[in-house]
C-alpha cells in the first residue's frame, strides 16, 4: 500500500549571532605634540571559517545577509570629545587617524 504526502523544504533558519569577529591587536600611539602624524588603524574582521560553519550561517545570503561592516570609535579617557587636532577618516578604504596639533603662544 502507498501514502502520498506533501512535503516542503525550507531554507535555514539564518543566525548571524554565528558569526566570529578577529579583533585587532591595541593600537598605541606616541606621537610628539608638535609634529603632525598619521596612522592607519585596523578595524575588527569576520573569521572566514566562521562564515561556514553551519547551514544557520550559510544560509544568510541576498536579502538575510549579516551585517559584516566594523566601526571604529575614538574617545580621549579625560574629555568627551576629541580635540579639534584629531580627525580621524573611516573611510573604509583608509581609517586614517590624523594629528596636526597647532603652536600657540
Amino acid at each position: 500500500m502507498r501514502t502520498l504526502f506533501t512535503f516542503t523544504v525550507l531554507q535555514a533558519t539564518c543566525d548571524c549571532t554565528l558569526l566570529n569577529w578577529d579583533i585587532p591587536s591595541k593600537t598605541t600611539l606616541n606621537v610628539k605634540i608638535t609634529k603632525t602624524s598619521t596612522s592607519q588603524l585596523a578595524m575588527a574582521t569576520v573569521n572566514e571559517a566562521s562564515k561556514t560553519a553551519v547551514p544557520a550561517i550559510r544560509s544568510c545570503t541576498g536579502e538575510r545577509a549579516c551585517d559584516m561592516t566594523s566601526t571604529i570609535v575614538l574617545v580621549e579617557k579625560n574629555l568627551t570629545e576629541l580635540p579639534n587636532f584629531i580627525t580621524f577618516n573611516n573611510d573604509v578604504s583608509s581609517r586614517i587617524l590624523s594629528l596636526a596639533p597647532t603652536v600657540s603662544n
